[in-house]
């Protein structure tokens, strides 16, 4: 059974419409294509013509994590991308869209698995 099938198979058991998948698909590609910028709940929402509430429920039930934190995990993921592509650290955090390297340093063991002075 490839991934697809898989999907449609939890979704189906779930009782996820295929509207609510596709409206969660473009809360993801807004999050995705928001290049670093930290987009809020509620801008999500409107841009999408939901409630921030039916949209964090809905996120969820369809992601498995909340808006917030697959933003968090995209952003973390182009941080380490941008890291073995060899830009400085510097770059790489604003690149991603931290807003300062305390950012980065705070959260730094769970991004690359290491503190940053190990």
């Amino acid at each position: 059974m490839d991934m697809d099938m898989a999907k449609q198979a939890v979704t189906a058991k779930a009782g996820i419409a295929d509207r609510q998948i596709a409206l969660v698909r473009r809360a993801c590609a807004m999050i995705d294509e928001s290049e670093g910028e930290r987009l809020t709940l509620a801008e999500i929402a409107g841009a999408l013509d939901v409630s921030p509430w039916h949209l964090q429920r809905l996120f969820k039930r369809v992601m498995g994590v909340s808006p917030r934190d697959y933003s968090d995990a995209r952003r973390s993921a182009a941080f380490r991308q941008q890291l073995k592509q060899g830009e400085s650290i510097a770059q790489a955090t604003y690149g991603a869209g931290y807003g300062s390297s305390s950012r980065v340093y705070e959260r730094a063991e769970r991004l690359l698995g290491m503190t940053p002075a190990s």
